[in-house]
């Protein structure tokens, strides 16, 4: 009897604590001009729940919840931070206009090794009970639909309790959904803005994400035509992923980053990224922060569409780096249907450019890589690509050696491999030393060579 009477005096207490722990938190957060603001916490928030740039094909807005970006609970006060997160959602005066809105939640946490060393704690289950208590009932109501991606046991127990104690109407306005594969089923992926470590959770669950919707010959990596044709000019252009990641490879802050080409970037999060391409993802974010620490600003590359204070919001664990936009120049040359440098070439080149006592000559250059050439092997696309792209992208690199380490013989021997796909194996590599050659020397000419 008396230890029935402690534990129920017990779990009085404890819920008397809950109701003075939500009595004392505020749901508005310090203004920024106001003393007690603070920024990092507002910095936290923002990459924990922001808003899509696209609207839902109801034309509802779509606010995202990344449960990778909690910090761990050692390292900030939830209590504190709840109003910074809270404030991302609609605002009082929009729901009163009648605005509704969608949620996804992307619960699948922190990927251990992902993006950091260690694993990290989020809030507890508590703390999303007083963040759901804090809601005003305009901010209840008006959501529509809230899909939960990769559920987790705990995300389970916690919808549980919002279904059967806190608002049993709640429940209905859930839908749980495992992978990315299954919220494609019930809308349009490729027009949201996914956080790097929602992929790495994704491929835990399946290989690859199937878009039963997606175009055919929109891929990017390993095209009929890499040259796509401008449907206004009917001009060839190169295609969305060789011009994202090379207007961010040589901006300021990113080209003279040491190791360029020669620093792999996270593979399974590079498969998940040359995917998105392939798909027809609509914002893939490049940003970086440079090699000056005195440099404020970050290199930003993004298609347009975007709110920028969204862009500045994201942080660099969010977004991708010029490590990984280098390893997919390279991995779309070493995808192509047709490699540039074909097997049926190899003799020619052997017989001009084999022998290391003779200089490569800019006359055998112009003969070999123009255009206009009539005697070269290559085919015309493969020297459209090359005069276009990869000869005035490495050069651009080559000219800052000084601070990435790549010099010409350097970039020659990170492509050369990607440049040849022969039928035999051992005849390629045989091949690559004089296609080191030909790169180096292309390179160094290449402001003579395109006048």
């Amino acid at each position: 009897m008396r230890s029935a009477l402690a534990n129920l005096s017990t779990r009085h207490a404890v819920r008397q604590q809950n109701r003075n722990r939500s009595a004392s938190l505020s749901a508005l957060p310090p203004t920024p001009t106001s003393p007690s603001y603070d920024s990092s916490l507002a910095a936290i928030a923002a990459s924990i729940l922001y808003l899509n740039p696209l609207r839902s094909s109801t034309n509802l807005p779509i606010y995202i919840v990344n449960a990778a970006a909690f910090p761990s609970a050692f390292d900030v006060d939830y209590d504190s931070l709840l109003p910074y997160v809270l404030a991302r959602l609609p605002s009082e005066e929009e729901l009163i206009a009648g605005q509704e809105y969608e949620v996804i939640f992307f619960a699948g946490g922190q990927v251990e090794g992902a993006t950091s060393g260690e694993k990290r704690d989020g809030p507890g289950l508590g703390w999303w009970v007083l963040a759901y208590q804090k809601l005003n009932r305009a901010t209840r109501k008006k959501l529509q639909r809230l899909y939960i991606v990769h559920p987790r046991t705990w995300v389970r127990v916690l919808v549980g309790v919002f279904g059967t104690v806190v608002s049993p109407k709640f429940r209905r306005k859930i839908m749980h959904v495992n992978s990315l594969s299954g919220l494609a089923i019930h809308l349009p992926i490729e027009k949201l803005l996914i956080p790097p470590a929602v992929y790495l959770h994704d491929r835990k669950i399946a290989p690859e994400i199937d878009v039963p919707y997606a175009g055919a010959g929109r891929r990017a990596f390993g095209a009929r035509n890499p040259l796509p044709r401008s449907l206004e000019t009917g001009k060839t252009r190169l295609p969305r992923v060789l011009r994202e990641t090379t207007s961010f490879l040589l901006m300021d802050s990113c080209v003279k980053m040491e190791g360029i080409f020669r620093v792999p970037p996270h593979s399974v999060l590079a498969g998940c990224v040359k995917e998105a391409y392939d798909r027809g993802q609509q914002w893939i974010v490049w940003k970086e922060k440079g090699t000056d620490p005195r440099q404020r600003r970050f290199a930003i590359m993004v298609q347009p569409g975007i709110d920028e204070k969204l862009l500045r919001e994201i942080r660099l664990e969010d977004a991708y780096g010029v490590h990984m936009a280098a390893s997919l120049i390279k991995m779309w040359y070493r995808e192509l249907r047709d490699s540039i440098i074909p097997e049926t070439s190899y003799p020619y080149l052997r017989e001009h450019f084999e022998d290391p006592r003779n200089p490569v000559r800019s006359e055998d250059l112009v003969d070999l890589l123009l255009p206009a050439s009539p005697e070269s092997p290559l085919s015309s696309t493969s020297r459209e690509i090359l005069t276009r792209h990869l000869l005035p992208t490495l050069h651009a690199v080559s000219l800052q050696g000084e601070h990435n380490k790549m010099d010409p013989d350097n970039l020659g021997i990170c492509f050369a491999m990607a440049l040849l796909c022969g039928s035999n194996q051992l005849e390629d590599a045989r091949m690559t030393k004089t296609i080191q050659r030909i790169l180096s020397a292309a390179i160094e000419a290449w402001p003579e060579l395109r006048e």
